[in-house]
């Protein structure tokens, strides 16, 4: 694993929602982790994080996705 830039952060208070992105080892993509205290957070920041999609899969099926 690599640690070369791995950030940490405290908090006195939890924060209602937090995100990370990782790259795959062999830069075909990456994994976002995303938690929050409230599932609808998670749901929002999921719907505008990927808004870009909409033009691609079409607003019916984006829309229904963050229902």
């Amino acid at each position: 694993m690599r640690y070369d830039s791995l950030t940490q952060m405290q908090h006195r208070t939890p924060e209602p929602l937090i995100w990370s992105l990782s790259p795959l080892e062999d830069g075909e993509g990456c994994i976002v982790r995303v938690a929050a205290t409230e599932t609808d957070a998670v749901r929002q920041w999921l719907r505008d994080a990927l808004r870009g999609l909409e033009s691609q899969i079409g607003l019916d099926a984006y829309s229904k996705a963050f229902q």
